[in-house]
């Protein structure tokens, strides 16, 4: 293809001399301001394969060898591949798009698959449902199969029941929610219990309109039973938002909407942490901060891959989501083992220790999230 180029030995871009067709100071190409339009497309094409070409230079040793980009990048090999940050961006953006999704769809479908496709019943009906559950009792299929489509069923009841408790004044649901109890006492039985627990958590919420009526329901508790003080720092948070806006407030949907800066939080606070496990290596944060920027991508291409297959071809199978968390781990594992060159019995107690660092940069993300939240609500 024929290029375009200037004669002129000045940089339109920032002026700088030039000594061939690219900037030396910025970078910019010296090409004419009137291309052809078959020269513009095929320079975006070749820009565009440009990047492909990156992309995938830095895709297989990614995946392949845990560790090795990481190392490489920091030995200053960095021409081929995308950098850390734009490749995890892209990334992210297709894990946030499909991954979310497919998992809501199938914590919905838990629920609701086996009743709709063995049942037929419309869901929040009752003694529908109870009905359906005895025709499944009888109804000539294999154990397993029956197994799973009770398991459904019941699930379906009580998510029928709590919905019809809810719908009752507040009095009401107090007389039902203490002869529930009462029954359960006298003929204890995990479904009772169940539905004990269900119908609580929804009448808890309800009497807790008000914060004074939170602290009236504590001081009725026995004082091991009662919230500490983060607990109640929390709760007058939520109930303050819930009568700010007027509706209920549930952190975790909220982290819904906020899952992708979350991890911006995350990651810096875990490569911290990664830090001070492995601070006899010697290593700068930023080379922490790479480690961990390339480990979260991985784990978001892993998980785009496994997670869709898992849904459609396995059916949310839990044998197939251990074995993805055991790849997890292996690469993990894997990639310390090759970045930081520790014996594999101190690897593995310092990826002990991560694993508890990991949780507990999640809950400090997330409460820098639900600050953020409560500031803006």
């Amino acid at each position: 293809m024929k290029h375009h180029h200037r004669h002129e030995n000045d940089c339109l871009n920032c002026g700088a001399e030039l000594q061939g067709h690219y900037c030396h100071d910025c970078g910019q190409e010296n090409l004419t301001l009137k291309e052809p339009f078959w020269h513009f497309l095929g320079h975006s094409i070749s820009h565009y394969f440009h990047f492909d070409e990156k992309f995938f230079n830095t895709l297989v040793p990614l995946l392949t060898k845990p560790g090795q980009l990481t190392l490489a990048y920091l030995d200053g090999k960095r021409t081929k591949y995308l950098q850390p940050v734009s490749m995890y961006i892209f990334v992210s953006i297709f894990y946030f798009l499909v991954v979310p999704h497919l998992q809501h769809k199938a914590d919905k479908d838990e629920d609701d698959d086996q009743i709709v496709a063995t049942a037929k019943v419309t869901p929040g009906k009752a003694d529908s449902l109870k009905k359906a559950k005895d025709a499944i009792m009888q109804a000539p299929m294999p154990e397993i199969a029956r197994k799973e489509a009770l398991k459904g069923m019941d699930r379906a009841i009580a998510k029928a029941r709590n919905k019809s408790f809810e719908a009752l004044p507040f009095a009401r649901q107090t007389v039902v929610l203490d002869s529930l109890k009462a029954v359960n006492k006298a003929h204890p039985s995990d479904s009772l219990q169940e539905a004990v627990d269900d119908h609580t958590e929804t009448y808890i919420a309800r009497e807790d309109s008000t914060y004074a009526s939170y602290l009236k329901r504590q001081a009725k508790l026995p004082e091991d039973e009662r919230d500490g003080f983060w607990d109640r720092y929390k709760k007058r948070r939520d109930i303050d938002i819930k009568q700010r806006t007027g509706k209920d407030w549930s952190l975790d949907k909220e982290i819904e909407h906020y899952q992708p800066k979350l991890y911006f939080i995350l990651m810096p606070l875990f490569a911290f942490f990664i830090m001070l496990n492995f601070r006899k290596n010697h290593r700068y944060y930023v080379e922490h901060i790479v480690f961990t920027i390339h480990f979260f991508t991985a784990f978001f291409i892993f998980e785009i891959v496994a997670v869709p297959i898992n849904h459609f071809i396995f059916n949310d199978s839990e044998l197939f989501s251990l074995l993805s968390y055991a790849v997890v781990i292996w690469y993990a594992y894997t990639a310390l083992r090759t970045f930081y060159q520790r014996p594999p019995w101190l690897t593995i107690r310092k990826m002990v220790t991560l694993g508890i660092c990991l949780s507990i940069a999640f809950g400090i993300s997330y409460e820098i999230i639900r600050q953020v939240v409560y500031m803006l609500a």
